[in-house]
This record gives C-alpha cells, sequence and structure tokens, in this order.
C-alpha cells in the first residue's frame, strides 16, 4: 500500500512538471514571429547565462533579463500580451512568461523567413517540327 502511495505520487509530481512546462507554450504563425524580429532587431543580445539550455518549459535564471514586448507586437499579437522577451547573441528571440520566467517560444532568424523559393522560368520551348527557326 505504501508502495503505490508512493508510485502515485511521484507520477502526479512528475504530470504536474509536465503540464507546467508546456501550460506557457504558444503558438505563433511565421508572420507573427517576423513581426517580432523584425520589432526587436535593433536590440542587442546577450550570451545565455552559463548552464542555461534556451528550450520551451525552461525556466529562465534571475541573472537573465528580459525587456517588455513593443506596443505594436502586444496590439498585433494577442497571444503575445503579457509576454516578456530576452534576445540571445546568435539573435534568437526568447518569449518569456515573466510570471514563472519560463520559455513561452523561441523565435530563430531562420524559423521567419518563410519564404518560397523563387519560380523558375519555364525551360524555352522548341519549335514545332517543320516551322522555321
Amino acid at each position: 500500500m505504501r508502495k503505490s502511495v508512493y508510485r502515485g505520487a511521484v507520477v502526479a509530481a512528475f504530470l504536474a512538471s509536465v503540464a507546467l512546462a508546456t501550460a506557457a507554450e504558444i503558438n505563433l504563425t511565421a508572420q507573427q514571429k517576423q513581426t517580432i524580429m523584425q520589432s526587436v532587431q535593433a536590440d542587442r543580445g546577450q550570451a545565455p547565462p552559463v548552464g542555461f539550455l534556451p528550450r520551451v518549459g525552461a525556466a529562465v535564471p534571475q541573472s537573465m533579463p528580459m525587456r517588455q514586448l513593443p506596443p505594436n507586437v502586444t496590439n498585433q499579437i494577442p497571444a503575445a500580451k503579457g509576454l516578456e522577451y530576452s534576445k540571445l547573441d546568435n539573435n534568437d528571440v526568447l518569449l518569456i512568461d515573466p510570471k514563472d520566467r519560463r520559455v513561452a517560444e523561441i523565435i530563430t532568424p531562420s524559423s521567419t523567413t518563410g519564404a518560397a523559393p523563387a519560380p523558375t522560368s519555364p525551360p524555352p520551348r522548341s519549335p514545332a517540327p517543320g516551322a522555321p527557326r
């Protein structure tokens, strides 16, 4: 009986930590990510604290400064309201929930291009048989 109670407590604690790690996640479109990147592109990035591995759900160390998103971003992107950000030296932008200091989204410069490859011209057509060249 004691073992099953202990196992139940361990499982509950694990599930609670998973719920915490994923509760702050948001889903942004490529256009929304690009808007955020453009609004913070002039900011200087900083090296992450030693031992900090940026990933969604990770707690941001107290030593890492966070900034408020510009009003034009929070007005255009309702999902970003209440979030803050930190820009890393590799130009990744971490969107952070300031209530629990957990990473809600990581925007990388490559994830914001969203550009489709340029269309190619069709190959030149060969003249019809018997047509003058």
